[in-house]
């Protein structure tokens, strides 16, 4: 079951940092946006500082996953828990966009769906 664990937390590691990336490219996308008129410059730049927002939030949730401890659960589930808590706390303590929590929960069910699957 620790092995399972430990899998978990790089999976989602990895898959926390995917949507990190998919965040940079919407930036770059609403910049092209811009560039073509479709957009006006003060929405680019909200959208953007909100994108920005995001993705400082994904980048302190995948530091606090480093700092998760195994060891301490007897399974997935409570482990995942864990992890749900932790995301929902510092995105309120941060005030992060609500939306972010939305994003990190389907990485983190969808990880934990493959790993139950193994």
């Amino acid at each position: 079951m620790k092995e399972k664990m430990r899998k978990f937390l790089k999976i989602l590691r990895v898959e926390l940092e995917d949507l990190e990336e998919d965040m940079e490219l919407l930036i770059d996308l609403h910049r092209e946006k811009e560039q073509k008129k479709v957009i006006t410059p003060y929405v680019c730049m909200e959208n953007i500082g909100l994108i920005k927002n995001e993705i400082s939030a994904v980048k302190r949730i995948i530091q606090s996953i480093e700092n998760v401890g195994i060891d301490e659960y007897n399974n997935i589930e409570e482990l995942t828990e864990h992890i749900n808590n932790i995301f929902k706390k510092q995105i309120k303590e941060s005030d992060y966009p609500d939306s972010i929590y939305f994003f990190v929960k389907r990485k983190l069910d969808k990880v934990k769906k493959y790993i139950e699957e193994r």
